[in-house]
């Protein structure tokens, strides 16, 4: 079932300075999805916190793209008489947006990452799903599955284990980009940007055809979830990622209901006040608490 992935590019901060003449940057943003055509933003001319605030759809038909492929955006400083050079890549996973009680949407600050330099600024971004006739298209995929690291689900309270189905496991196997440009001329960038994004894209994949063991087996979460990464280097050229963990059914356990106090109401012969629901007792220490410290007169809620 197709669905809209809207995403709107607001604003950068504390970009690095990448014209030293000028001292800042003319910064813009590519949206990279899939195999899809790249979106681009507009070139905010000479600053270190650019604002764009632009709005962009893609349309999908391929509901594994949404689990397989994140969202990149690549931020790159516009030069006229050479390359456009990079600053750095954001990844937006789209995966929590579809669980069924997941969030709407995505906002929020986001670092952009330079495979040289680390942390290179950060980009504000929305990112939103909407689904055709607001069905969700995944409950017969595995899309909605929970993977959980830990050995039994976080707040107990609100997440119970009812069925314990058994270990599963997936393993997926892709050639190494490194070893692909080995007889080629490439920049150090290029090919760690793209070992970078096949580990991503793998561990999504392999997730994803767990999670669809897990529905076959009628369950719908996963504990103690691991992912093992081993880049074999000349052996194979190839890097496997292997993906396991212990598949379980979890539900949400009923919410008791609190049956609301009934306020206690003492006779008014007794000489203390209804509104004040405290005991005789209660009262009598009152004043004897008062006539130790030597006051008079009346307190609140009581008669002297």
């Amino acid at each position: 079932m197709p669905c809209t992935v809207k995403i709107r590019v607001v604003e950068g901060r504390n970009l690095p300075v990448m014209d030293r003449a000028s001292g800042s940057t003319d910064a813009y943003t590519e949206i990279i999805f899939a195999d899809f055509p790249i979106l681009r933003t507009e070139i905010c001319r000479k600053s270190l916190d650019p604002v764009w605030n632009e709005d962009f759809r893609i349309e999908v038909a391929d509901d594994r793209l949404l689990q397989d492929e994140p969202v990149q955006l690549k931020v790159k400083d516009s030069d006229v008489y050479s390359a456009d050079d990079t600053i750095g890549i954001c990844i937006i996973d789209l995966n929590p947006l579809l669980l069924s009680d997941g969030p709407m949407l995505i906002s929020g600050w986001f670092p952009i990452y330079d495979t040289h330099r680390g942390v290179a600024g950060e980009i504000y971004l929305i990112v939103k799903l909407q689904f055709f006739d607001d069905i969700n298209p995944f409950r017969e995929s595995s899309a909605g599955v929970w993977f959980f690291c830990i050995t039994s689900p976080p707040q107990s309270q609100c997440l119970q284990i009812e069925t314990i189905y058994g270990f599963v496991e997936e393993l997926l196997v892709e050639p190494d980009p490194e070893y692909h440009w080995r007889d080629a001329f490439r920049a150090n960038r290029t090919s760690n940007e793209a070992r970078q994004m096949l580990i991503y894209s793998a561990c999504h994949k392999v997730r994803r055809q767990l999670g669809k063991k897990v529905l076959e087996m009628g369950a719908n979460a996963v504990i103690a979830y691991r992912e093992d990464i081993d880049l074999e280097g000349d052996v194979t050229d190839s890097i496997c990622v292997r993906a396991y963990g212990t598949a379980c059914f979890i539900i949400r356990p009923p919410v008791l209901s609190i049956p609301t106090p009934i306020p206690i109401q003492v006779p008014a012969q007794l000489g203390i006040g209804i509104a004040d629901n405290r005991s005789p007792e209660d009262a009598k220490d009152r004043r004897r608490d008062r006539d130790l410290d030597g006051t008079t007169g009346s307190l609140s809620g009581f008669n002297s």
